[in-house]
């Protein structure tokens, strides 16, 4: 039997491919979940503001950023795109109808003050 050094560098390669590939997943679920997390810290923080007229909303906001880390967090563990796009859709959420209903209710309120 004969031993072929080029099969075992490519299967070194590889394995080096992968371990890169499984680590930059990982660092990046892990980005986006810090992210998260920091920004449900700042929705708890309006919440506890006394005499809050946009509690729903603000629960919604904090329940869609408790499921996005969720997809964040699982897609650092198994790494599969389909959770990081589904925290990323849940992002989209929050920002383009939640906080915007905010927003308008607290320009109204201050027109007609």
């Amino acid at each position: 039997m004969q031993w072929v050094s080029n099969q075992d560098g490519f299967q070194a390669v590889n394995q080096l491919k992968d371990l890169v590939k499984s680590g930059t997943q990982a660092i990046d679920g892990q980005v986006w979940l810090n992210f998260a997390v920091a920004t449900i810290g700042i929705v708890i923080a309006f919440l506890l503001i006394p005499g809050q007229m946009y509690q729903v909303q603000l629960e919604w906001t904090l329940v869609c950023l408790c499921v996005a880390s969720l997809g964040f967090w699982a897609y650092a563990r198994w790494g599969r795109k389909i959770f990081l796009i589904a925290g990323w859709i849940l992002l989209v959420v929050i920002v383009y109808v939640l906080w915007p209903l905010i927003l308008i209710g607290a320009t109204w309120i201050l027109q007609h003050l």
